[in-house]
C-alpha cells in the first residue's frame, strides 16, 4: 500500500508498506488501511561526540514525526519505507483471538476450526 502523509511543513510524502506490515500512528500498531497518522523518523545523524575523543565515538541522533494521512493507494509494494515506523503482522493477517478464565488478554493466538 502506498500511503500519502502531510507532513509538518505543508509539503506531502509518499511512503511504501508491505502487506502484512503494520505501522505506528503514534500510539499504537494498526493495519495501514485503519491509520489515521503515521510515525516517521529521519534517519540516524552521526557525528563526533566532542572534539577531544576519538572518531570511534558517535553521537546517534533521530527525529520522530506524527503525520496525518492524507491518502491511501492499494498499490501493493514489496517492501516497507524505512523511515515507517513498523513491524510484520505476527498474526499472519489471521484473527487473533481466545478465551480464559481470566478474560480475554492472550496475545498472537490463531483460533482454527477443528473438523
Amino acid at each position: 500500500m502506498i500511503i500519502t502523509a502531510l507532513m509538518p511543513g505543508g509539503g506531502s510524502a509518499s511512503l511504501g508498506v508491505a502487506e502484512n506490515t503494520l505501522v505506528y500512528d503514534g500510539q499504537e500498531f494498526l493495519s495501514p488501511d485503519k491509520v489515521k497518522y503515521l510515525e516517521l523518523y529521519t534517519l540516524p545523524v552521526q557525528a563526533l561526540s566532542a572534539k577531544y575523543r576519538t572518531p570511534q565515538e558517535f553521537l546517534h541522533a533521530a527525529v520522530r514525526i506524527r503525520a496525518l494521512v492524507i491518502n491511501r493507494d492499494p498499490t501493493v509494494v514489496p517492501d516497507t519505507d524505512p523511515s515507517v515506523v513498523a513491524e510484520v503482522d505476527p498474526s499472519g493477517g489471521q484473527c487473533v483471538c481466545g478465551i480464559t478464565c481470566q478474560g480475554t488478554d492472550l496475545r498472537f493466538v490463531i483460533v482454527t476450526v477443528e473438523p
